[in-house]
Formats: structure tokens, C-alpha cells, sequence
């Protein structure tokens, strides 16, 4: 049986994912864990693993003070380092790193997929860069790596989507500046099946962890109005947000239209396409 060591497994997408590893000898630890380990004691808990599976890192949803900008860093970048200098000592090495990424790497508004670099000029771009620099730095003839580049994963569990669904309830929801920035998607149990999936076609390189539809913040704002028939939708302004925010803001305002142009291509059936049938796919389960 083939083993894999799952880090950050504790959470939304760790603990959903762990439903569909069946055949799979799954071993889990914190990332936090991880940071009290040398490299030397670090090599020994992945012997004999195959695979890992590294979706740690502190949430971005916050105020980027300097403080918090290092958790970031640290949580992907310093993290996704220690585990190559761990790999690094071991003989017998695992055979594939499935890292997360984002597609914050990517400019605000212009349609993408794998195969384009136009990458953004900002924080969380190069936030995203350092972070996949430091994965690819592991690739090696036996070795492969996949970067999971994720959009917004929407789930009743946990992620943004309970926090939405009890705002437009209380008529509290609101749409951000104009509204018209895109936001990629994808429903939480497509997000773990396709990982499962890349594993078992054994898939390499960037993968763009996405729904084949993106949606704008007003198109998911409107759609949840509709579905809880909700009286009315605020609207912020830009200036509000960026004054609340600050360099943050941009998570609200910018957005990326981002294409799953590998999990087409290799014929992965997705659950859920369009935002309206992600939301009834959650209500309902």
C-alpha cells in the first residue's frame, strides 16, 4: 500500500480530502509540527512515504502588518524550504510533492491558464512565486512536483462560503467596489477529487485547481440573494475597503479568470461548472 504523509491535513481542504485516499496508508502532521523539527529529524518522518501532500499556510484573509506578512512567508515558503532540506538527506526519496499554490500568482482580469506567465506585480504574486520556487527546487528525475494553484474553495465546512451564506441571510451581504472582478472558484469536493485524480494519472507541474467557469463578485453575491431570497445586497466602495484593508484590500477588489485548462485536458469530470450550481450543490449536501 502506498503511503502519504498529508501536512496541514487539519484543514477545510485537508480534512475533506482525507475522504477520498481510500487504498492509500495516509500519515498526517501539523505544519506547525514540522517547525520543531531539524532536517535530520524532519528525513525520518518521511521514510517510506511516496507521496506528500503540503497544503500548510497561514490564511491570507487578514491585516497584512509586517507580523502577519511573515506568517504567511513562513507558513508556505519557509515551510515548503525545510522539507527540501529534509528530502535532500534521505536515500530512498518520495516520488511525488503535491504543493499548494494559488492563483493570486496571476494579473488581475486577464484570462488564463497553465501554460501563461503573466504573472502579477504585487505582494501575494511574489508571495506565490517564492513559495512554488521553493516546491520546484525538489523536482528531479524521480521526483515529481505538482503545484496546485487553488482558487476560492467553497464548501459548507469551513472557507469563506459559511461566512457569506450567514451575511446574505441577514441581509448583510455586499458587493465589493464595482463588482466586476472575477473570482475563480471551485467546489471543495471537485478541489480533493482532483487531487486524487492527479495522483492516480499521475499528473506533474502546474495544475490551476479551479471550476471551468469563473464567476465576479457581484455574479456570486447576486446568486446567493437569489437562493436565500435575501432583501437587498450592500455596496461597499473601493475607498472603504482599502481604508479598512489597506495593502489587503486587493483580496476583495482584483480577482484573476482563471482556466483549468489541465484537468480538462486530461478528461477530469467536474461536479460543478457555474457558481449557481456550486451553490446549490453545498445547500444540498
Amino acid at each position: 500500500m502506498r503511503k502519504i504523509l498529508l501536512i496541514g491535513g487539519s484543514g477545510f481542504i485537508g480534512k475533506r480530502l482525507l475522504s477520498v485516499l481510500d487504498g492509500f496508508d495516509v500519515k498526517m502532521i501539523k505544519g506547525r509540527s514540522l517547525n520543531m523539527l531539524n532536517p535530520e529529524q524532519l528525513a525520518l518522518e518521511f521514510v517510506e512515504i511516496d507521496i506528500i501532500i503540503n497544503l500548510a499556510g497561514q490564511s491570507v484573509m487578514g491585516y497584512w502588518t509586517k507580523a502577519y506578512k511573515r506568517k504567511m512567508y513562513n507558513s508556505r515558503v519557509s515551510l515548503t524550504e525545510r522539507i527540501g532540506e529534509a528530502v535532500g538527506l534521505m536515500k530512498e526519496k518520495p516520488k511525488m510533492l503535491i504543493n499548494a499554490s494559488a492563483v493570486g500568482i496571476y494579473q488581475d482580469g486577464v484570462e488564463v491558464t497553465e501554460n501563461d506567465t503573466l504573472f502579477a506585480d504585487n505582494y501575494l504574486a511574489k508571495l506565490v512565486m517564492d513559495w512554488e520556487k521553493s516546491a520546484k527546487a525538489l523536482e528531479s528525475d524521480n521526483l515529481k512536483v505538482v503545484l496546485l494553484r487553488f482558487g476560492i474553495v467553497l464548501g459548507n465546512m469551513g472557507g469563506a462560503y459559511p461566512v457569506l451564506r450567514k451575511l446574505v441571510k441577514f441581509n448583510m451581504g455586499a458587493v465589493f467596489g464595482k463588482g466586476n472582478q472575477a473570482y475563480s472558484f471551485i467546489y471543495i469536493d471537485d478541489a480533493v477529487k482532483a487531487i486524487r485524480f492527479i495522483i492516480d494519472n499521475e499528473i506533474d507541474g502546474v495544475v490551476n485547481m479551479v471550476s471551468p467557469k469563473y464567476s465576479t463578485n457581484k455574479e456570486l453575491m447576486l446568486s446567493l440573494k437569489r437562493h436565500f431570497k435575501s432583501w437587498f445586497i450592500w455596496g461597499i466602495p473601493a475607498w472603504v475597503l482599502k481604508l479598512i484593508f489597506g495593502e489587503a484590500s486587493m483580496l476583495y477588489l482584483e480577482g484573476q479568470k482563471v482556466i483549468p485548462g489541465v484537468l480538462l485536458k486530461n478528461n477530469f469530470d467536474f461536479e460543478v461548472d457555474t457558481i449557481e450550481n456550486c451553490i446549490e450543490k453545498i445547500e444540498k449536501s
